[in-house]
Parts: C-alpha cells; structure tokens; sequence
C-alpha cells in the first residue's frame, strides 16, 4: 500500500503496528488520504467506520478502504464498493483511481450503478432521429427513464451497457470515489483549556487523543509515554504541522523529541499564535 501511493507522490505514514481505525495517512499537497486495509471487509465494525469517517472529517482527508473480499466472495476490479459511506476498493482499483482513471461502476446494497455523460446521451439520441419513448423500447425501459437519465440521473450498469449497445457509443464515466466527508460533531469538552484556541475533536481508536483545527494531533500525557510520542512524532507535517503531549502540570519540556504542553503554558497564552509559537520553540530546543 505504501509503494502505491508513493508511486503517485504522497508522503505516507503507516499505523499498521497501533490498535486504530486507520492503517495509512497520506498527504500531496493539500491532498489527505485515509486508509484502512482489510481482508474481510464484513470485518468493519460500524463504531470503528463512524471514527474514521470523523476522523477524515476533521481532517478533511478522504477516507477509503483497501480490502480483498467480503462473506460472499472476492471484490472486483473497476468497480467501488460502499460500507458506512466509505468508499471500499481492491488495491488494483485504488491504485488506478489515485492515478486519475476512476472505476466505472459502483455497487450499493447489491445494486450495480454507473454515471453516463448526460449530453452524449441526447446528442446521439437526436443524431439517430430516436424520440425518448423508442429508444426506451429498444432497450427496455420507459421513456420516463431516458428523460431522467438525459438529466443526469444514475443508472443500473445493466441499462447503461444496453443504451451504448443501442446508439453505439460509450456513455459511462468514471466515479471519483475521494470526497470529504460532512463534518457534523460539536467540540470535546475534554480539552477545555485549549478549545479556547482551537476545534478540538477526540478520538478512542486513532493513534492519538485528540485533533485540534488541523494543525495539531496531540495525547495526553499518560501511560506509555514514549509509544505516545513516537507515535505523534510519526504524523508530524503529514497528518498536522504540530504535534504535543498534553499534561494538567509538571517541568517537562519534551519527550522523544515531542513538545509538551501544559495547562499552565495554555494559561498563558494570548491567542493561537502564542500556542502555536511556543510549541515550535519548545520544538527547537530539543
């Protein structure tokens, strides 16, 4: 997976060791992706998806699963899968999609649908002197059906393949699957002192605690500190430009390289600015 989105230029960090929803943070530019590999996709659970897709909200990523099958048989190649409003794909359809050539089909509660280029439609329609109730009878629908689809309305794959059979000429066009999810979820109450300066949203199945505005992932101080660090230390620039430790009190300036912050330092501060300064000289000094 890793090679995949290297090939195309993200700079990818893995989580593959940690217990999270998400196995691989990718960033190009302002592009962010999220991705959970499974074999069994039917292994998702709905609270761990609802978290990614809170994550890759906040984050404003795209959120995507990379798997091989399901309980009732292997994924197909070209086609874009849907659990929990996440799009799901074989690693050959991903790595297709991140270069630009995006599957054709789509399958949602058993059902094949594909997009089709609306204007080339009625173009060729016309072209063929049809009206909209006898191309309907040549393929097997109602000319109610070819008004909506000359609209822009999805379609079943099946009718799609028999209107290009008909007029002789291809109509389906690739679905993007990478989209950002709506963010919907109020602030956590559990950083009071720095909801003062950022949106700050708690996460239980992440590699870190907490993601306050985008510009910083940050854990509380507890625990196995060091694997709390190496951890953050791992997103750094790629999931958020600044990373911390969070502690109610105490003198420590830094763990493994990771700044920490303290609820007297957030007293302190004036404004986000001063947060974000001294988190970057605390930074320096290590």
């Amino acid at each position: 997976m890793r090679s995949v989105l290297e090939s195309e230029g993200f700079t990818v960090v893995s989580y593959t060791d940690a217990k999270s929803c998400v196995d691989f943070v990718a960033r190009r530019g302002e592009d962010l992706i999220l991705v959970r590999v499974l074999g069994n996709v039917d292994a998702m659970r709905e609270e761990s998806a609802r978290e990614f897709v809170r994550l890759a909200a906040v984050l404003r990523a795209y959120p995507v699963v990379v798997g091989t099958h399901t309980k009732r048989g292997p994924l197909e190649d070209g086609v874009v899968y849907w659990r929990y409003g996440i799009p799901v794909m074989t690693v050959e359809t991903f790595a297709s999609a991140l270069a630009g050539d995006y599957p054709l089909t789509e399958e949602f509660r058993g059902k094949r649908i594909v997009l089709i280029d609306s204007a080339e439609l009625r173009r060729r329609r016309e072209e063929m002197g049809l009206t909209l109730h006898q191309l309907a009878d040549l393929v097997g629908t109602t000319k109610e059906s070819i008004y909506r689809y000359e609209r822009g309305q999805p379609l079943q794959e099946s009718v799609a393949l028999r209107l290009e059979k008909v007029l002789n000429v291809k109509l389906r066009v690739g679905i993007n699957p990478f989209h950002v999810p709506e963010e919907r979820e109020a602030n956590s109450g559990k950083f009071p002192m720095l909801s003062r300066y950022f949106r700050v949203s708690v996460f239980r199945r992440t590699p870190w605690d907490a993601v306050a505005g985008r510009t910083l992932i940050l854990s509380e101080f507890r625990g196995n500190v060091y694997r709390r660090a190496e951890l953050l230390r791992r997103g750094k620039s790629v999931v958020a430009p600044y990373v911390a430790l969070y502690a109610e009190r105490g003198d420590r300036e830094r763990v493994a390289g990771v700044p920490v912050l303290t609820r007297e330092d957030l007293e302190s501060a004036g404004s986000k600015k001063d947060v974000l300064r001294l988190l970057r000289e605390k930074d320096e000094e290590g």
